[in-house]
């Protein structure tokens, strides 16, 4: 990187803020992974790498640094997001002022991706929110889901601006 080395980079970042950082780096030594891993990296992979494992290591951080269930999460009665209005009390959701018919999964995934906007949920971790148990890899259950709850809330199901897909990790509700 022009200017600045990654060891600088992951300085500022942690002055500022304790996102998951990983390094990818040139720099194999056991000394270098020693400082990178000392100076707050969550984990350190030294070229050349395999994507496969760099997709298993993104996802092994989103695991452990997005508690989802967290007893002191947002606790607001209503969660707003666009034109969505998702009453947790009386368990509706509106959209622009109208009532969106969800089923108990659909209102669960949903209230999960609302409260946490711009945050990256797997598979995995919207199954045990919305059923509260054990994921089962290569179940296609909740790319229905999503796509049933994209056709009731999203103006263009085909082209969503709300309910994302971002590939080879999960799903995730844009921040307006």
């Amino acid at each position: 990187m022009p200017g600045l080395d990654g060891f600088a980079v992951l300085k500022r970042i942690r002055a500022e803020s304790h996102v998951p950082a990983i390094m990818f780096t040139a720099r194999g030594e056991d000394y270098d992974k020693i400082l990178g891993l000392g100076l707050g990296a969550d984990d350190y992979i030294t070229k050349p790498y395999n994507p496969m494992v760099v997709v298993a290591r993104i996802k092994a951080q989103l695991r452990r640094s997005y508690d989802y269930r967290d007893d002191g999460a947002d606790t607001e009665k209503e969660l707003r997001c666009f034109d969505l209005v998702l009453n947790r009390a009386e368990g509706i959701v509106t959209k622009g002022g109208r009532p969106v018919e969800l089923t108990k999964t659909e209102f669960l995934i949903l209230e999960l991706l609302m409260q946490s906007r711009g945050r990256i949920f797997t598979k995995q971790q919207i199954f045990e929110y919305a059923w509260d148990s054990d994921y089962i890899a290569g179940d296609s259950t909740i790319m229905v889901h999503i796509s049933n709850l994209r056709s009731k809330i999203e103006d263009n199901p085909k082209a969503p601006k709300m309910l994302k897909t971002i590939k080879g990790l999960g799903y995730k509700m844009e921040k307006e």
